[in-house]
């Protein structure tokens, strides 16, 4: 995650860094499942 990322994460509201934490995630982990799948 880039720095600006993590900032802009950072000065948006709790509830709205958590949002957009788990969709972070959850994009991160279907990238990695099909990393896992294609490897």
């Amino acid at each position: 995650m880039s720095v600006e990322h993590k900032t802009m994460l950072l000065r948006s509201s709790t509830a709205e860094w958590r949002k957009n934490t788990l969709r972070i995630n959850y994009r991160d982990v279907a990238v990695m499942k099909l990393a896992f799948k294609y490897n």
